[in-house]
């Protein structure tokens, strides 16, 4: 039997639960970026080490800040119905979920306008490292940093 996960399966997962440290992701489109920023923010949320509004999920376009958004959601909507969860964990989903329409999910313009990038605050966004452009087409990588206390 082979073994199915993906080659950087124990980077992933570090990436998961070792919340208290930054890390640096690059990776192309439909690998997994998304996935992995959502399970980290749930993990924040779950965890009490932070809550939703101290956390910034930023990506280039409308429609990757609103798919984002929508997974965010539903994995809040899981974790404050998971009766395997401790109380205090879906209480902050709970928290999380009612706050989630004025959360800082949004594109890397949007979130400039709302706020100042001269404020310090705990947040994890995606930032262009390159963006290259190519036959009129923006190809970039991204980048996930989180800033812990």
């Amino acid at each position: 039997m082979t073994d199915e996960r993906p080659v950087d399966h124990d980077a992933r997962n570090r990436v998961r639960v070792e919340l208290g440290t930054s890390f640096v992701l690059e990776a192309g489109a439909g690998t997994g970026k998304t996935t992995l920023l959502i399970e980290r923010i749930v993990g924040l949320v779950k965890s009490g080490e932070a809550r939703l509004d101290e956390i910034a999920a930023v990506t280039f376009t409308e429609n990757a800040a609103a798919t984002m958004k929508l997974r965010l959601r539903e994995a809040l909507e899981r974790l404050r119905s998971d009766l395997a969860a401790e109380e205090a964990e879906r209480e902050r989903a709970s928290r999380a979920f009612e706050m989630l329409e004025r959360a800082q999910v949004s594109t890397m313009k949007s979130y400039a306008r709302r706020k100042s990038f001269t404020v310090c605050c705990r947040s994890m966004m995606w930032i262009p490292l390159r963006a290259p452009k190519m036959n009129g087409r923006i190809l970039g990588f991204q980048r996930l940093v989180w800033w812990p206390k």
